[in-house]
């Protein structure tokens, strides 16, 4: 979710696809996005996390979260110190070797961890950020609100500017919200770095 450049937006509305921006700017692909139907989170700059985490607060408090994804791929702290990770990586050394001590104790743990940030509240965001909370509301409902019982498959694409400027906390952010929705290691759901940076969902 974050900057999209001005080339390579052919992407754009193809096969229902919508798009989100997160970008402080206008810039011509993002002008070309909005006129295809996409949303542009026209945020402050430094703002990014204050956003993601009011999007995370609106999905979760709605019930919108991927409950299967995380049922099958988010462990506890437990499991992750005692070896017993979740999904493919499954061995006590390859868990201890690639998780730092810094995880929450599970989807439970983060959502209340984050009801308590004052500064995740979407009305409070959206207003340090200088964006109007709708967007917020509708930038959720996009990237998790299930339609006709079905979820949207939602992909999540990043780029240097967006970590490069704080890096760990808009890497948490930006993981939260993905691991939230579902997104990554499935067919139409991925999560990471893209040239052209961009969420997208069906």
């Amino acid at each position: 979710m974050v900057v999209i450049p001005d080339k390579n937006t052919n992407f754009v509305n193809t096969n229902g696809m919508k798009v989100i921006a997160l970008n402080p700017r206008e810039t011509a692909g993002i002008a070309y996005i909005k006129k295809m139907g996409g949303l542009h989170l026209d945020v402050f700059p430094g703002s990014d996390n204050l956003v993601l985490g009011a999007i995370a607060r609106i999905i979760m408090q709605n019930g919108w979260k991927d409950s299967d994804w995380i049922k099958k791929w988010v462990n506890n702290k437990w499991e992750s110190n005692s070896g017993f990770g979740q999904g493919t990586r499954n061995t006590p050394w390859q868990w201890r070797t690639t998780w730092g001590k810094f995880q929450t104790k599970g989807y439970e743990d983060y959502k209340k961890w984050n009801l308590k940030q004052k500064e995740y509240d979407p009305k409070s965001a959206a207003k340090k950020a200088g964006v109007d909370v709708k967007k917020l509301y509708q930038a959720a409902e996009w990237l998790a609100k299930p339609v006709n019982g079905k979820r949207p498959k939602t992909s999540i694409g990043i780029e240097k500017g967006f970590y490069w400027s704080n890096n760990t906390g808009n890497t948490n952010a930006i993981s939260s919200l993905a691991t939230i929705c579902g997104a990554g290691s499935r067919p139409g759901q991925v999560v990471g770095r893209f040239e052209s940076s961009i969420v997208s969902f069906q």
